[in-house]
């Protein structure tokens, strides 16, 4: 656990650099926002269901933290909201091998 939560924090401080980065900041802004300070660890595992059309899934949310990252199964279920044509919808993310999916708060400018 404390060897992935230092990989966990590298990654983070290398990701959250490139986001000050392209909002025009100093790399180092949200370090010194101590947002790297607290981390949390959940894990979900959600069983194949043998009648995927009978579930609800988890309610749509924003994540609280600035950064998120996710390690997915090759099940799927990740999906994100975008707007397309004027609605919101939601699209599936495919799972990628040994990719990690990184969400971000939603507006990044909210740490800015």
């Amino acid at each position: 656990m404390l060897a992935w939560d230092e990989h966990a924090k590298k990654i983070a401080r290398e990701v959250m650099g490139m986001m000050c980065e392209g909002l025009g900041l100093d790399t180092r802004t949200m370090k010194e926002m101590s947002c790297l300070e607290d981390r949390l660890m959940v894990c979900h595992y959600y069983a194949p269901c043998p009648e995927p059309d009978r579930t609800f899934g988890i309610v749509d949310h924003t994540d609280a933290a600035v950064l998120t990252m996710l390690i997915q199964d090759m099940i799927g279920g990740l999906q994100v909201k975008k707007e397309e044509d004027g609605k919101e919808v939601w699209m599936d993310v495919k799972p990628i091998p040994g990719a990690l999916v990184i969400n971000m708060r939603t507006p990044p400018e909210s740490v800015s």
